[in-house]
């Protein structure tokens, strides 16, 4: 736990960090002035999260999650960091074995190279959205010889590995966050991975993101493969096993997902509430659509600013279910109509916005910005824009002095070079959590309105932190 950790990172820290070690991580950000603690959680198999967390629910403002991510917010004045600490250690400690922390990755079946076409990765995105309800297939190739592997990225801290079959297909891989491999060149190895479609340059190949790699001497050891198992990063507060220290309270969803504008009967209802209406828009297409509707303006919404209002109108899809929460929690409706649209974000235009808002802040506000604000006005996610500000960083354009719970303090150096930038493997990183991220609004678009409600009214009244 510390202080100055922040709440939209930890997640992802957490992952790595169980990534490498292969134990569960629990990481807290702590907020000093708000006396309070938020955590978030990965696990490996042989521990549920959601069942621990429920053996200590007392002790949380709210909680929530499913067996292998959750997270928590817990007072610091009903208990410290270190009796909880304690207390979940002892019970984590009596439930997992040596055996729960031996990593392992289950594949779902081993290929051969000749399946790696375009076409048949273009066959598993009609698979998608993939998440935990739906993980994305992870394959295996056995006895690939290791041709040279080489760290990439300004850092260093990726590497770029070629491998070969027995019948002499060359086949290109990357392993990010990874900056060393203890196997010498030349010998044979079992490769864990999620093929992909790399184009670069117009210039369309197939490249393997590796999970993991395996001497082909160390199968009949304990040594299951060379590092951890995968923990997928999917989104805290899980759809099916989903609890908070209070039951749920009936809000009347409607779905509008299907309509394609605001209907006039709609409309009317709506400005017959008057000030009973909170419309949630933070896209730019949300806001155009309201631009002409000026009896809505007073009544927009975004994460950052909240009121309480008997009706919500939700013209954007909150950007993770955290937030989607946070939002039913502080509206408290009585009534809630789902509209959920679609704003797709060119990868090239958002890094352009988002490095031109860091150059006005750089110049009028001193060279620091609060992540949760700009991702707010920008209508996507704290880690999107963390995912960009890092590539950005890496690209030279600006140079990171220091991330709090808060703020990010940064000096701007120079304008973006789309170029080169898209040749950088932070590029490649920023494209998947923007990825992930229009796979969420997607699946939410399409998500049988019983699952949203049993999602989201669960924590529709919790207790104010």
């Amino acid at each position: 736990a510390d202080a100055g950790w922040h709440s939209g990172i930890v997640g992802i820290a957490a992952s790595r960090l169980v990534e490498t070690y292969h134990r569960p991580a629990l990481l807290i950000a702590i907020d000093e002035n708000a006396r309070e603690g938020r955590c978030s959680a990965r696990s490996v198999p042989g521990l549920n999260l959601f069942e621990t967390l429920s053996k200590f629910s007392d002790y949380f403002v709210q909680f929530g999650g499913h067996a292998l991510a959750a997270g928590f917010t817990f007072s610091l004045d009903k208990i410290s960091f270190a009796d909880l600490r304690r207390k979940l250690l002892n019970h984590i400690n009596t439930v997992l074995d040596s055996n729960d922390l031996k990593p392992e990755i289950k594949l779902d079946m081993d290929i051969e190279t000749d399946d790696l076409t375009s076409a048949f990765i273009n066959e598993l995105d009609r698979l998608a959205p993939y998440g935990e309800a739906n993980p994305y297939p992870l394959f295996g190739i056995p006895n690939m010889a290791l041709r040279s592997c080489a760290p990439i990225g300004q850092k260093k801290n990726h590497l770029r590995i070629m491998l070969s079959d027995n019948k002499s297909n060359v086949v290109e891989a990357v392993w990010w966050q990874r900056d060393n491999l203890d196997i010498s060149v030349s010998e044979s190895v079992d490769v864990a991975f999620v093929p992909t479609i790399n184009n670069f340059r117009d210039r369309e190949t197939v490249q393997l993101v590796l999970k993991d790699i395996r001497r082909v001497a160390d199968r009949n050891s304990d040594k299951v493969f060379s590092s951890s198992c995968v923990i997928p990063d999917e989104e805290l507060f899980g759809e099916e096993e989903l609890r908070f220290d209070k039951p749920d309270c009936a809000i009347n969803w409607v779905d509008h997902r299907q309509e394609t504008g605001l209907k006039r009967d709609f409309l009317e209802y709506l400005k017959s509430l008057g000030d009973k209406v909170s419309v949630f828009a933070e896209s730019m297409r949300a806001k155009e659509i309201l631009g002409n509707l000026s009896f809505l303006l007073p009544c927009i919404v975004d994460r950052e600013n909240v009121k309480k209002s008997d009706c919500l109108v939700l013209l954007d899809i909150p950007t993770d279910d955290v937030t989607f929460m946070k939002v039913i929690k502080q509206v408290a409706p009585q009534e809630v109509h789902l509209f959920g649209i679609m704003n797709d974000h060119d990868p090239v235009n958002l890094i352009k916005k988002i490095s031109g808002m860091l150059k006005y802040a750089y110049k009028e506000k001193d060279g620091v910005i609060a992540p949760a604000k700009v991702a707010a006005t920008l209508g996507i996610s704290e880690d999107l824009l963390l995912a960009c500000v890092e590539l950005l960083d890496s690209a030279g354009v600006l140079e990171i002095l220091e991330i709090t719970g808060e703020s990010i303090n940064f000096e701007f150096k120079g304008s973006v070079n789309l170029t080169s930038i898209q040749e950088l493997d932070e590029y490649d990183n920023f494209l998947n959590v923007l990825n992930e991220f229009e796979s969420y609004k997607k699946e939410y678009k399409t998500r049988d309105i019983e699952l949203v409600k049993q999602t989201i009214n669960n924590c529709c009244v919790l207790t104010e932190a």
